[in-house]
């Protein structure tokens, strides 16, 4: 899964959508990929953990 912007940078819609493809088509019970971390990572400190959380849907 390549999820990486040219400028290494990823928007909060972006990974909101991966997250939302991902939870699409998983299987159930399946740990989030790497890559997806990655990415919601990546939104730190650009934005605020309780805002990636919010978007992402993730417990924290």
């Amino acid at each position: 899964m390549n999820l990486m912007q040219p400028s290494g940078e990823y928007s909060l819609d972006e990974v909101r959508e991966k997250f939302k493809q991902w939870r699409n088509s998983r299987d159930r019970g399946k740990a989030i990929p790497e890559a997806l971390w990655e990415a919601a990572a990546s939104l730190y400190p650009a934005y605020s953990l309780h805002r990636i959380s919010k978007a992402l849907s993730l417990n924290l």
